[in-house]
């Protein structure tokens, strides 16, 4: 992760937020509409797999568990609301995606080996902790699809689902900036990282249920 913080300038404050759930506190202030629509009705009778995936060079992510984290969370939001009646581990999916011998690999191919029919994939556009080295404010950006991987009918397997733009859907997450607060070393940034991580995921799943505003703290695995 390439993150450089001049850390000596903002560190007053910093005992006013613990080093556990650094994140979710400052998202509580999220204010709007009471309820958000799902972008997507994802088919409930498929086997779902989400599958997350860091393609820019240099990575974006260096620390592959960080992705991982992103990809579980999700499955176990998607699974926790009842988005997908089905889902698949995405531990072993993820492992095969960044093997060099499946770098030629479909996702669709990799998906019905881990038993999925449907794939959620979500591609890491942003991943930081801080935009200009200064300032806390951990955010990230995907671009997400949902892929086809049923054997029902070969000719649409891999095809994309949703949404219509080639392109993915873009989704946001984080992106406030936390006063008062900035990691101070390795451990306080380990842990805004795996939080920003799990946000990620959470945030991916949201796309496809109703919600709340303000679940956007409540919710995330490990808030309040």
């Amino acid at each position: 992760m390439q993150q450089r913080f001049m850390l000596g300038a903002l560190l007053i404050g910093a005992a006013a937020i613990g080093a556990c759930n650094i994140i979710g506190p400052a998202l509580a202030v999220a204010s709007g509409p009471p309820k958000i629509k799902q972008v997507f009705d994802l088919p409930e009778d498929r086997v779902t797999v989400v599958l997350v995936e860091d393609t820019a060079s240099p990575p974006i992510i260096r620390d592959s568990r960080l992705i991982r984290r992103i990809a579980e969370s999700a499955t176990q939001e998607l699974t926790r609301r009842g988005a997908v009646r089905t889902a698949v581990d995405p531990g072993p999916i993820q492992m095969m995606s960044v093997q060099p011998a499946e770098r030629d690999t479909p996702i669709a191919d990799l998906a019905r080996r881990v038993g999925a029919d449907q794939i959620v994939y979500a591609q890491i556009v942003r991943f930081t902790l801080s935009p200009d080295g200064q300032t806390f404010t951990p955010s990230a950006e995907l671009r997400v699809r949902v892929l086809d991987a049923s054997a029902e009918n070969e000719e649409t397997i891999g095809e994309r689902i949703w949404p219509a733009d080639a392109e993915g859907h873009p989704l946001l997450a984080g992106g406030e900036s936390i006063a008062g607060f900035s990691p101070k070393d390795a451990s306080d940034i380990r842990q805004a990282e795996l939080e920003l991580a799990e946000l990620t995921g959470l945030r991916l799943a949201q796309l496809f249920y109703d919600r709340d505003r303000d679940s956007v703290s409540r919710n995330r695995p490990g808030g309040e």
